[in-house]
């Protein structure tokens, strides 16, 4: 499937249909891609599996006739959730793409006590919606048929009120990224009976967690974790500890 171009379709799909392709993908495989009549292509719509397609111009227009359906999966079989804190320049879409790639199901942007990033409503709005197109684009290029799912921007408090249900199933850890903190990896990710279903890990900004949102994050639970004796920048952090938990628990591809 990835020896051929991948295009995100926020419609449904279905085999034998015949759809026209939104301006900016049409723009994409005529200007950019440069396919000829009927390339092959394969569509997603974030749903699951992905549809293999030709496509055929018409002037400016791209139309793409879908013949079969892969329901071909490559989700974790562990639901790994990053809380992010707020980071600055582009540091943010870099660390969401990777979370993408590294296959992280869900991620939330915390607008942390610390956070040198400050929005107003109207340009968070924006910053939010540019955020998802980052995550569809980087789903296209890595092979993902499900979008990482893009939580709404919230204080940390807030996040974990929302968590606060989920939090006490069974399988749920609250991992607290801390550079005082006295737990070990194997400490931290010591698992439960019946072993983990679901991870939250707490990442925070250039300037960390402040007391205030240690306390909360603990107050909930949180185990406060010392990723190794090197303090590692926001953006390589949530990576570095996806890629080294995967390892760590087997859930590789």
């Amino acid at each position: 499937m990835l020896n051929h171009h991948r295009l995100f379709i926020p419609e449904s799909l279905e085999i034998d249909q015949q759809l026209t392709l939104p301006q900016d993908k049409a723009h994409y495989i005529q200007r950019v891609l440069r396919l000829p009549e009927q390339s092959p292509v394969w569509l997603f719509n974030g749903q699951g599996g992905a549809y293999r397609a030709t496509v055929h111009h018409q002037g400016k227009k791209v139309l793409a006739r879908i013949h079969e359906f892969d329901p071909t999966e490559c989700e974790l079989g562990l639901k790994i959730n990053v809380a992010q804190g707020l980071a600055t320049g582009d540091k943010m879409d870099w660390v969401i793409e990777k979370a993408v790639e590294m296959g992280v199901f869900a991620f939330a942007p915390i607008a942390a006590q610390r956070s040198v990033l400050k929005l107003a409503p109207a340009r968070m709005e924006k910053r939010v919606a540019h955020w998802q197109r980052i995550i569809e684009a980087a789903s296209a290029q890595c092979g993902r048929n499900r979008l990482m799912r893009l939580d709404p921007p919230k204080n940390l408090e807030d996040y974990l009120r929302d968590q606060r249900e989920q939090l006490q199933a069974p399988g749920q850890g609250l991992i607290l990224c801390h550079q005082d903190a006295t737990h070990d990896f194997v400490q931290a990710f010591a698992p439960p009976v019946g072993g983990w279903s679901q991870l939250h890990l707490l990442i925070g900004p250039e300037g960390g967690w402040s007391d205030e949102e240690v306390a909360c994050a603990l107050d909930y639970g949180a185990r406060p974790l010392l990723f190794g004796q090197r303090v590692l920048r926001t953006e390589t952090a949530a990576i570095a500890l996806v890629g080294a938990l995967r390892g760590y628990l087997h859930c590789l591809d």
